[in-house]
């Protein structure tokens, strides 16, 4: 082959690859809906996991696509907890791109595709800057909710299991509510005792309506008290008294004044007036003891009948006497007359021979 005709089939190669790549990069770009022709900006999104997301995924803006993801990467600090994300748009879209801006992954199509969906921002809020960081929301961990979804259907088989013995239960009759479908006169005594209950219940209330009302128009003690003020500022004033007086007696204990404290500080002295009290309670308890088995003039005197009418006649006898002298006195105070003996009034009731006021008397 002659120099001419290799020459000409290297310049048909090399102009055949230059179509070839021309043509391939049209399609890549017309593939990824980029306008190379346009200008771009960039902006950085953090991710704590991006389910799926790859380079080169789209962007939109309210559902508009405006660019493409350009890098993922770990940061630097192998302590953070995230992934950057960087985004590729048109710059004619960037004035509506702000702080209040949010980006989401959302899920492109039935096959499950990524791509990022930005919100606009409020236009009232500074525009973000070229680079600058784009807020971000971490995506549904959907395969976390299907991992906790296993326990989920095997509560439901659990709750579906045990519903179908109770229907079965109830279906046999067994238990409250099986007797209250299956036997109807139970069931007739069952709603009827239900709807006593239920009246009871209103009355009650009523009642309770009743007692609240006149608690309210101030009638009652309690209604006194919560509604009429003088009687309440009264009361308080009743109890500020008595806690100033018990504070005052507190104070004295603590100071040391008073029998009380000298008893609690003063062990020998404490002793001392629990072995008089202990005397004493003997005593009492050694008197009662005879006066119930009738020794002595105050035993006598509550278990002898014949003894307490004597003592009783004298008593009446002695004070008829003493009213008449008194009398006397008081009459010839104001009119003197010749003194004269009086006999006093036989005493009623039989008196027996030399009792002590049959000798009065005739004295």
């Amino acid at each position: 082959m002659s120099r001419s005709r290799r020459s000409k089939s290297f310049s048909v190669g090399i102009v055949s690859l230059i179509a070839l790549a021309i043509i391939g990069t049209g399609v890549f770009l017309v593939g990824r809906e980029q306008r190379s022709w346009e200008g771009r900006v960039e902006y950085w999104l953090h991710f704590s996991r991006t389910n799926g997301l790859q380079e080169g995924a789209p962007v939109a803006l309210d559902g508009v696509n405006i660019g493409f993801v350009n890098r993922m990467r770990f940061p630097p600090d192998p302590t953070a907890r995230y992934i950057e994300v960087r985004v590729s748009v048109s710059d004619s879209v960037a004035v509506r791109i702000r702080q209040s801006t949010v980006a989401k992954i959302q899920t492109l199509g039935m096959l499950g595709d990524k791509y990022i969906e930005l919100t606009s921002g409020d236009l009232s809020r500074p525009p973000i800057e070229t680079g600058g960081l784009i807020l971000a929301i971490d995506p549904v961990d959907y395969e976390a909710i299907l991992g906790q979804s296993g326990d989920v259907v095997t509560n439901a088989i659990e709750v579906t299991a045990l519903l179908r013995e109770f229907l079965i239960d109830v279906n046999s009759g067994e238990g409250l509510i099986g007797r209250l479908v299956g036997d109807r006169d139970f069931g007739q005594q069952f709603a009827d005792d239900l709807s006593l209950t239920i009246a009871n219940i209103e009355s009650a209330t009523g009642r309770l309506d009743d007692i609240f009302s006149r608690i309210e128009r101030g009638e009652g003690a309690i209604g006194a008290l919560l509604v009429g003020d003088e009687q309440l500022a009264a009361i308080l004033d009743s109890l500020e008294v008595a806690s100033a007086n018990a504070a005052e007696f507190s104070e004295q204990l603590v100071r040391g004044d008073g029998t009380v404290q000298r008893l609690l500080s003063d062990e020998e002295l404490a002793d001392r007036v629990l072995t008089d009290v202990e005397a004493t309670t003997s005593s009492l308890a050694e008197i009662t003891a005879k006066i119930r088995s009738g020794e002595g003039s105050l035993g006598k005197l509550v278990y002898d009948p014949e003894l307490y009418d004597n003592a009783n006649e004298m008593v009446e006898v002695d004070v008829r006497g003493g009213f008449w002298r008194f009398l006397g006195d008081f009459l010839s105070f104001f009119w003197p007359f010749p003194a004269r003996e009086v006999s006093e009034p036989m005493p009623a009731g039989p008196m027996r021979p030399g009792s002590p006021v049959q000798e009065t008397t005739r004295g």
